[in-house]
């Protein structure tokens, strides 16, 4: 396909509009400094545009993922196309580099944050018990860099 507005199904637009929606929402919560919140939208860009490309280049494929059965049989079938294993492997066929990137980038999402798990989740946590008695106190921490940078004279428009 020479251009993604050539689709047969205006939900592949859509899709890669998301997933540059996704992307925005990425940078703005990186640029203040909420990283981990970062991931979840960094594994959603990824796959809004895998299914994407998809759907603009496969036929059907459209009116498959817009026909999802509920029946537990057609379910089955319905989740072998569009699980995204089988979407980088279709990618993977066109252009194996980008699959690559595809998994490296979903499975880093999912490590760091985009599903939750225990490195993930003291990873920004400091907890210490205080001197008073034995209260304690928990901190979360913020990546706040543009303070920093800022002063050395850059500016972002986050």
């Amino acid at each position: 396909m020479n251009s993604l507005l050539e689709a047969d199904d205006p939900a592949a637009r859509l899709l890669f509009l998301t997933a540059n929606s996704h992307y925005l929402a990425s940078a703005r919560l990186s640029c203040s400094g909420q990283c981990l919140p970062a991931y979840p939208s960094g594994r959603a860009i990824i796959e809004s545009a895998l299914y994407g490309w998809y759907i603009a280049g496969a036929a059907g494929a459209a009116q498959r993922w817009h026909d999802k059965p509920l029946d537990h049989a057609g379910l089955k079938t319905w989740n072998k196309e569009f699980k995204f294993s089988s979407l980088t492997a279709r990618l993977a066929a066109v252009h194996d580099g980008s699959a690559r990137w595809a998994k490296y980038l979903h499975q880093t999402a999912i490590d760091f944050a985009a599903h939750p798990n225990r490195e993930t989740l003291y990873s920004n946590l400091s907890h210490r018990q205080t001197t008073d008695g034995g209260s304690s106190l928990s901190e979360i921490k913020k990546l706040l860099i543009t303070a920093a940078l800022a002063i050395a004279g850059f500016h972002f428009p986050c």
